[in-house]
């Protein structure tokens, strides 16, 4: 499986450091442990763009993301 690096400044999929679209070194691989980006996603909850886990704004810590899941069968 050809995983692929997640770009926060141009939200999207690279596989290069720096991101191949824009040229910025905002990229993570979401299937690691990575301190969480967030941005807003609607009124009551906030999402990471790195690996896309929202939760409620209240509950939005600094505290490392899980590894997104390499299954994506669900």
């Amino acid at each position: 499986m050809n995983k692929h690096l997640k770009c926060t400044w141009c939200f999207k999929d690279t596989k290069t450091t720096p991101c191949e679209h824009c040229g910025k070194t905002t990229v993570f691989d979401p299937y690691e442990k990575h301190t969480p980006q967030w941005s807003a996603y609607s009124l009551v909850e906030c999402e990471c763009v790195v690996c896309g886990r929202t939760t409620t704004y209240d509950k939005q810590t600094n505290h490392p993301c899980p590894p997104k899941s390499l299954d994506t069968s669900s």
